[in-house]
């Protein structure tokens, strides 16, 4: 089951997105991918077992990998990913997650204080 440190790790390194443009955005995930190409990736966060993509206009990609989720940075699995962000140096690859688009202030929807 991933754990706070594997999201802290794929936050770490899922930062080298930041200030890209999203190209293309696909998945079997129940979320509008057309919202996303164009976007430019403004920031990436965890919270708790939550990887949250940051873009802008208040809009937010939610990933969180439940119990057998799993993650490919410049890689794909053989499986059609459930959200996958293509940027011009690489891409961002979710499997056996679940997604969401939030829409809101980030500041708002989270309590970034620790515990």
């Amino acid at each position: 089951m991933p754990e706070g440190l594997s999201i802290w790790t794929l936050r770490e390194v899922a930062a080298a997105f930041a200030g890209q443009t999203i190209r293309y955005a696909e998945g079997n995930a129940k979320i509008d991918m057309q919202r996303l190409p164009g976007q430019r990736l403004e920031a990436i966060h965890s919270f708790g077992k939550q990887f949250l993509i940051e873009l802008p206009d208040r809009l937010a990609v939610r990933i969180h990998l439940l119990m057998f989720g799993s993650y490919r940075i410049e890689a794909r699995k053989d499986a059609v990913p459930r959200s996958g962000q293509g940027f011009d140096h690489g891409e961002l690859n979710f499997y056996a997650c679940s997604a969401r688009l939030l829409e809101g202030d980030l500041d708002e929807l989270y309590d970034w204080a620790p515990t």
